[in-house]
């Protein structure tokens, strides 16, 4: 039973991760990576500039670069601004909504669970240019695909002594009616950029994976009825052969052969919902979280 039960909220939670990370979480069509050169005047220049396109209904500046945590790989993003930051990336714990401040760092909740996280701690940080930073966490926020580290423009400045360069722009689109390929050679009409993604992409690539696990889901509930035949089947035989006495009592007391076994019938139908009542109460409100927690993608 609980194969069973795991099977179908493992399909269940795999189905929910994509509308749950692009949907609830995420609200970017579009991510931007300038090259290395390009000055802080030229990518704001970009920014104005990529923002008049009809695609674009608006877009926000970031600073986003890989970095670590206990050797665990973390993206490391830093807004140009608080307020606007909200309009691309949802800020939950559970049903509660945050918008960044500066008073710490927030982080994604799968990382902190892994590595015992609490709001109020300090961690230690190492970017990609090797810099160690200890960050003090804020908020631990909900995150279903990567690890994500977010710090304000002004801690981030205070704990680098050093003004951000922002060298990445996400971008909402007005609707998904565009052409990637003509947008992207708008995008790089100036060839500043590095190169780009598309949140499209990644959901397709998600989708490919989600099927793969279908299978997999799919064998494991068939799987799971089949053992649970062969155990059921296995036990009636067994409570016959070794409630001899009892049946032969039941015959001398008047019951036809049809009786008899409608009576143990009926007894094994009454144990096997009281079975499965009990596993699905127990374990049905904690496999959902678990399977979605197993599925979350990390790269």
């Amino acid at each position: 039973i609980t194969l069973i039960i795991s099977g179908f909220n493992l399909k269940s939670s795999i189905a929910n991760i994509l509308p749950l990370q692009y949907g609830k979480i995420f609200d970017i069509n579009v991510q931007v990576i300038f090259k290395g050169s390009t000055s802080r005047s030229i990518v704001n220049e970009e920014k104005i500039r990529i923002n008049d396109l009809k695609e674009v209904d608006d877009s926000i500046l970031v600073y986003l670069q890989n970095a670590s945590i206990k050797k665990e790989n973390i993206y490391f993003v830093v807004p140009e601004d608080n307020d606007l930051i909200n309009d691309f990336v949802i800020f939950r714990n559970k049903n509660r909504e945050y918008h960044l401040d500066n008073d710490g760092a927030f982080i994604s909740r799968k990382i902190c669970n892994k590595l015992n996280i609490a709001e109020g701690d300090i961690i230690e940080l190492i970017d990609s240019n090797n810099n160690k930073l200890n960050i003090k966490i804020s908020k631990i926020v909900d995150n279903y695909i990567d690890n994500y580290i977010y710090l304000s423009k002004k801690y981030y400045e205070e704990l680098l002594n050093e003004e951000v360069k922002y060298n990445s722009l996400m971008i909402r689109t007005i609707n998904d009616n565009y052409k990637e390929g003509e947008l992207t050679n708008k995008i790089n009409e100036n060839d500043n950029v590095s190169y780009l993604t598309y949140t499209s992409v990644a959901k397709k690539i998600y989708e490919d994976l989600s099927k793969t696990l279908n299978y997999i889901v799919y064998i494991l509930v068939i799987s799971a009825v089949l053992l649970a035949f062969i155990v059921l089947y296995n036990l009636n035989n067994l409570n016959v052969s070794e409630r001899k006495m009892e049946i032969a009592t039941l015959k001398v007391l008047g019951f036809t052969k049809k009786e008899t076994y409608k009576y143990i019938e009926n007894e094994i139908k009454i144990l096997t919902f009281i079975g499965i009542k009990i596993v699905a109460h127990n374990v049905n409100k904690k496999l959902p979280l678990e399977c979605t927690n197993i599925e979350e993608v990390r790269n």
